[in-house]
């Protein structure tokens, strides 16, 4: 028995300076090794998940965007209409139309109960933005309007912020069909001349929205064929 109690302090005492050896290098590398594993895969999920989440906001904002102007437009162009002029034939309803370009008469007013003309003007600036420029009529009398006059007053406002340019053979934003649903051919210019403008029937656009002008992603993409139901074939008030 003492010989056991002797040996006893030596014994406790190896355990313990076995106990503060620490790890060995091979249990250090295979350690770290297994962190940076874990590290990678970590950060593999986080960087995965900023970009779902970047694009998943910027399509929302695209989609957004893309639908606000497709209605606007179309309900605008849906109610297109010649403009009547005293002793002399109407004003055709699109006084300007090319690709990127349109300005159309139409009977829209949610403003106040009389019943007034607007011309509006969809058009693309510099910075690709899609501008809606609304122009008030004056009353001449005798239910005839025009819009040269003081009291005619224009606003501006932004309904698109980064219109994707046409690319190749794709459709333009505006694109023009007659009656019969056959596209009208602009001039090498991209608008329709003058005598062309009573022809239209039917305007397609075709909207494609990005982020931002200089954005990589590729955008959302809407397309509508809108009619003019106050329009025949030749332009006339129906």
């Amino acid at each position: 028995m003492r010989r056991i109690r002797e040996a006893m302090p030596g014994a406790l005492r190896r355990d313990r300076e076995a106990a503060d050896a620490g790890i060995s290098l091979a249990e250090l590398l295979v350690t770290i090794t297994i962190f940076g594993i874990m590290m990678a895969v970590v950060m593999g999920i986080f960087v995965s998940l900023t970009r779902a989440t970047s694009l998943g906001q910027k399509t929302d904002a695209n989609v957004r965007q893309a639908s606000n102007g497709m209605n606007e437009m179309s309900r605008i162009i849906r109610a297109g209409t010649n403009n009547p002029v005293q002793n002399a034939a109407p004003t055709p309803a699109f006084g300007d139309a090319s690709r990127e370009s349109l300005t159309v008469f139409a009977f829209v007013n949610f403003k106040d109960t009389t019943q007034r003309p607007i011309r509006v003007t969809f058009s693309i600036d510099t910075q690709r933005r899609l501008l809606e420029t609304t122009t008030q009529a004056t009353d001449i009398g005798s239910g005839y309007w025009n819009f040269t006059g003081a009291t005619s007053t224009s606003a501006t406002r932004v309904i698109a912020t980064a219109v994707a340019p046409q690319q190749g053979s794709d459709p333009a934003l505006f694109s023009y069909l007659g009656a019969d649903g056959a596209a009208i051919a602009p001039q090498a210019s991209g608008s329709l001349l003058p005598a062309q403008w009573p022809l239209v029937a039917a305007v397609q656009i075709t909207l494609k929205v990005k982020n931002s002008s200089t954005s990589t992603d590729t955008g959302v993409t809407l397309q509508n064929t809108v009619g003019i139901p106050n329009l025949t074939n030749t332009g006339a008030v129906s």
